[in-house]
């Protein structure tokens, strides 16, 4: 479910002129369709191995860069 605050800290990273893009890690349909709307980076959904309680936040991070680096370009970053 995407709240105002989802919104107030994506705008507050869209809006500052120091950072280059922004990307949002989620296996929420919802959330990643509206977090692509407003032009995050696309990481694609998490795998569903990374979305449960007890997953460890490491693979968590390395998917996200994985997916990070793989569309950098579509950002004009690389």
């Amino acid at each position: 479910m995407c709240t105002a605050l989802t919104d107030w800290s994506l705008d507050q990273l869209l809006n500052n002129s120091r950072i280059e893009a922004v990307g949002v890690s989620t296996d929420d349909e919802e959330i990643y369709a509206h977090t692509r709307a407003k032009n995050t980076v696309d990481f694609g959904r998490r795998p569903a191995e990374l979305c449960t309680d007890t997953a460890p936040k490491w693979p968590v991070w390395q998917h996200s860069r994985a997916a990070a680096e793989e569309n950098w370009s579509s950002f004009g970053l690389c």
